[in-house]
């Protein structure tokens, strides 16, 4: 086992798939909750570097949302592996080059009213 980065996106965790709205018109739109969190999630992200990854890796999460609400642990990595991707730290969030991983040393959820934030470990 390879920690190949660790990568830490501050506010408190949004649950993409939550924030997802039809329109009238049938068109699929994501609320100002979601948009805001992935503005200030791209920009922290586009701080961390990017490296061409030995795939498949293990992604391991750990999140700290402010309170102890709950929720689904699949749709709340679903947005954070939307964001990887999107800046270029994942090629792929499919099964031949992710395993998400939420539990042991470097994933789970633990409150922090303080510092709410995810933190993802790359794992090889």
């Amino acid at each position: 086992m390879e920690i190949l980065q660790t990568i830490i996106i501050l506010g408190d965790p949004v649950i993409k798939k939550n924030t997802k709205k039809i329109s009238k018109n049938g068109g699929v739109y994501y609320t100002k909750i979601w948009k805001e969190y992935e503005l200030k999630a791209k920009l922290q992200l586009s701080k961390f570097p990017t490296y061409d990854l030995p795939y498949p890796v293990e992604l391991h999460f750990k999140f700290f949302p402010r309170t102890n609400r709950r929720f689904d642990l699949s749709n709340m990595v679903e947005g954070a592996q939307d964001l990887l991707q999107a800046t270029g730290h994942i090629v792929d969030d499919d099964w031949k080059h992710i395993t998400p991983v939420f539990n042991g040393e470097y994933g789970g959820v633990i409150v922090e009213p303080g510092i709410p934030r995810t933190e993802i470990t790359i794992i090889k």
